[in-house]
C-alpha cells in the first residue's frame, strides 16, 4: 500500500507478519511509521491482547499498539519479579488512522541498567527513565506478530522501519520524522 515514505506493509490483524534477522542489544533505537485505528488492548500485565509492532522471540522487548497508545515493554523471564518489568505507554493516542512516527531508544548504563526514551512524531514522549534490566532479543525480531498467540497480530500498516545499534539524539529522531513531511 502507499506509505508515508514510499510503500508500506499492511498487516490484517489475523495472520500477517514478518521477521528480521537482528538482535537488539545494549544500545539501540527503533523508529517506524504506523497507521492504524485499532483500539484493542487490555491490562498492562497481559501480552495477549495487544497489537504487536516489533518484538523478539524471547518475550523480552516489545513495542505494541495497546488501547490506542504506543507501548513499550521490557520483561523478565521471571514473571514474579516486578523489579524486572517495565510497562510504558505514550501520553496520547496514536491510533488516529493517520501516519504517526514512533521511536524507542535504549542507552546502556552501568551493569545491566539502561535509560529508555520514547518519541511520538519526532518529539520526546517519555524518558529518559532508567531500569536495571537488559535482555537480548535473540537472533530474530518479529514485525506485526509476537511469538505465541493470534491475538498478538497487528491490524495496521508499518512504513520505514529503522533499527540502529546506537542511541539517536533527539535531533536525529526529529530528522527521521521530518523525512516524512
Amino acid at each position: 500500500i502507499a506509505g508515508k515514505i514510499g510503500n508500506a506493509i499492511q498487516f490484517d490483524g489475523a495472520n500477517d507478519w514478518g521477521s528480521i534477522p537482528y538482535s537488539l542489544d545494549d544500545n539501540f533505537t527503533v523508529a517506524l511509521w504506523l497507521k492504524s485505528t485499532d483500539a484493542r488492548g487490555g491490562p498492562a500485565h497481559e501480552w495477549n491482547t495487544h497489537n504487536t509492532l516489533l518484538t523478539g522471540p524471547n518475550d523480552t522487548y516489545g513495542m505494541f499498539l495497546s488501547l490506542g497508545k504506543f507501548s513499550f515493554w521490557l520483561n523478565s523471564t521471571n514473571e514474579n519479579n516486578a523489579n524486572n518489568k517495565t510497562r510504558l505507554s505514550s501520553a496520547s493516542a496514536i491510533n488516529t488512522g493517520s501516519w504517526v512516527h514512533v521511536a524507542l531508544s535504549r542507552e546502556a548504563g552501568v551493569g545491566n541498567s539502561g535509560s529508555y526514551r520514547t518519541y511520538i512524531n519526532g518529539s520526546k514522549d517519555s524518558g529518559p527513565f532508567s531500569k536495571g534490566v537488559k535482555f537480548s532479543t535473540g537472533a530474530l525480531l518479529y514485525m506485526g506478530k509476537a511469538i505465541t498467540s493470534a491475538q498478538f497480530y497487528l491490524n495496521g500498516a508499518l512504513d520505514d522501519l529503522r533499527i540502529y545499534d546506537r542511541i539517536l539524539s533527539d535531533a536525529e529522531v526529529k530528522a527521521l520524522h521530518d523525512l516524512g513531511q
